[in-house]
């Protein structure tokens, strides 16, 4: 089940908006965008927390073909490795038949964890893993806003 972030829907609006204005997106663009937003979530404070490693595991972005920067290596140590794993490629699997559903390029990337927007929303907790913190992706896509656009743009076919 995807979890819609707080601000994300606007935010989304006005970079299409932008790549409507830019020529016709390719999926070379959009798979290098989310490279982008993922680098950030991982280098650029505040990062993705970390405890047993499978939220950052379950990083996806699927396209119309398959996925791209789709790990899904999760740790057993509280022994849900299999349950991650299986929740995974349930919402690969969905997340594509969306995006496969689209007329223009179209891509959908995040986190698989079913808890992942519960930890994305939680204000005020001292992660082990150090500059973590809430709101790890929405900060990354806002911060990486005008890269992502610049790589869509190189790489987008001029009408």
């Amino acid at each position: 089940m995807a979890v819609v972030l707080k601000g994300v829907a606007k935010m989304q609006d006005r970079m299409n908006a932008a790549m409507a204005r830019m020529g016709v997106v390719t999926m070379d663009g959009l798979i290098e965008g989310s490279i982008i937003i993922r680098r950030s979530t991982e280098d650029d404070t505040p990062i993705t927390p970390l405890d047993t490693g499978n939220l950052r595991a379950s990083w996806f972005t699927a396209t119309p073909r398959g996925s791209v920067n789709s790990n899904g290596a999760f740790n057993n140590k509280n022994g849900d490795a299999s349950k991650m794993k299986q929740n995974h490629s349930k919402v690969l699997s969905q997340e594509k038949t969306t995006v496969k559903s689209r007329t223009s390029p179209t891509i959908s990337l995040g986190f698989s964890a079913n808890y992942s927007g519960y930890v994305h929303e939680m204000m005020g907790v001292v992660w082990q893993r150090p500059g973590s913190g809430s709101w790890f992706l929405a900060s990354a896509l806002m911060r990486t806003k005008k890269q992502v656009l610049e790589a869509i743009r190189i790489r987008a076919k001029i009408r």
